[in-house]
């Protein structure tokens, strides 16, 4: 008996071509899944920044509104501090005087990249991709909280930007959220806490605030950054104006001048330093005594009837003027020399003053300087040569006075015989 067997398929499993294209698949799933999950923060990132650029733009807005210009920054930085300063017209402060950007590195600006970037063009933020060195967050840098500016520094607890109408009337105009807690959002979306940052050195004077001598006015001064390179940038203030970027100049100093500085931290991982800096005061200076010069130290009714007074200013010129005074009479201006006649003083002499008087500030007027010119001696003393002072007077000996007297009495006499 014959017995038919079946015929059944044996289990041959997937052919290669198969196993290929199963794990070509999978692949392609996985990195597309890998690529979503891994996007996932860098688009939060890139949507926040949009919205910190839009806020940042009606602040733009507002600033203009209020009469304020933007002409000529070329920096996010500088123009966040443009606009924290006043416009001399509106209400209040329309940013957070806290809030900071975190700038790109040198390195970072290399490589594509969102960051928020200022259009010097158009007068506006933008997110751009490449290009020169832009924000890769901001932040509230409670250093900062102190800042000194010329208006109020009341803000919208919601929001870091308020919108100021003309009216003064509060409009909410930003995506409230940036700046909001202390750390730093960046673009590739990671954080950063800041709470326990250094703290940088305040900024040197090349000439420290105080009292100096008028004289040494204007004075040129410098301010210098002591913390390493690439931390910081110095702002500084004068006379409680807008903040301003140091750029290394010399900073011309009048008296009265007060200027205000600090290293304004440009990496997250430190602190803006204190504020230094002070009032240069000039110091008031008395000026020099005048110094009086007579033609003679006496008057004489034979040699010296008539002495000449000039008076020399020792003091700088253009700072004063003098006056002088003759036996406690009225000041009078000195202008050029005068003269004393032995007339006027052949009693006592005269007595001489004079002072410098300032003629611009911070300088004050001189002790007073006294000279005398002595009193003739007796009018009928002789000279040397044995006359008298009647006989030089009028050109003639005593004997030949004697004759002249009896030419003329004798004639009377006889007359009167008669």
């Amino acid at each position: 008996m014959k017995v038919r067997r079946s015929k059944t398929l044996s289990p041959a499993g997937f052919t290669l071509l198969e196993l290929i294209g199963a794990l070509v698949v999978t692949a392609a799933v996985t990195i597309l899944s890998c690529t979503i999950i891994s996007d996932h923060p860098q688009t939060q990132a890139r949507e926040k920044m949009a919205d910190d650029i839009r806020g940042l733009n009606a602040a733009v807005d507002v600033y203009r509104i209020f009469g304020g210009s933007l002409t000529g920054l070329t920096s996010v930085e500088d123009v966040l501090l443009r606009l924290k300063s006043p416009t001399g017209r509106s209400a209040g402060n329309l940013l957070d005087v806290r809030l900071r950007a975190e700038m790109q590195t040198d390195s970072e600006a290399r490589r594509p990249g969102a960051r928020v970037a200022w259009n010097p063009g158009q007068e506006l933020f933008e997110m751009q991709h490449t290009g020169d060195i832009g924000a890769k967050g901001f932040w509230l840098d409670e250093s900062l909280a102190s800042m000194e500016i010329a208006f109020d520094t009341s803000r919208d607890a919601s929001g870091w930007i308020a919108d100021r109408s003309m009216e003064g009337e509060i409009a909410k105009s930003a995506t409230p959220g940036i700046g909001i807690s202390a750390r730093v959002d960046h673009a590739d979306g990671g954080t950063r806490n800041f709470a326990g940052a250094e703290v940088l050195e305040a900024p040197i004077f090349s000439l420290p605030a105080g009292e100096y001598a008028i004289l040494d006015f204007d004075l040129n001064v410098r301010i210098q950054n002591p913390n390493p390179k690439g931390l910081s940038r110095i702002l500084y203030s004068i006379d409680e104006g807008p903040w301003m970027t140091y750029d290394g100049s010399v900073v011309v100093v009048q008296p009265g001048t007060r200027i205000r500085a600090f290293a304004d931290s440009t990496d997250p991982a430190w602190r803006s330093s204190e504020k230094t800096g002070d009032t240069y005061v000039a110091r008031v200076v008395k000026l020099n005594s005048p110094r009086i010069v007579s033609s003679a130290p006496r008057f004489d009714f034979s040699t010296q009837q008539v002495v000449q007074v000039s008076m020399e200013d020792p003091n700088q010129k253009g700072v004063s003027k003098l006056e002088f005074r003759v036996d406690g009479g009225p000041w009078q201006s000195y202008v050029k020399p005068f003269d004393l006649g032995v007339f006027n003083f052949r009693q006592h002499g005269a007595d001489i003053e004079a002072r410098a008087v300032p003629v611009v500030e911070h300088f004050k007027r001189s002790e007073i300087a006294k000279t005398q010119v002595g009193k003739p001696g007796p009018a009928a003393a002789r000279s040397s040569r044995g006359k008298s002072f009647l006989e030089n007077a009028m050109g003639i000996s005593q004997t030949s006075r004697h004759r002249v007297v009896r030419a003329v009495v004798a004639p009377l006499a006889h007359s009167a015989g008669n």
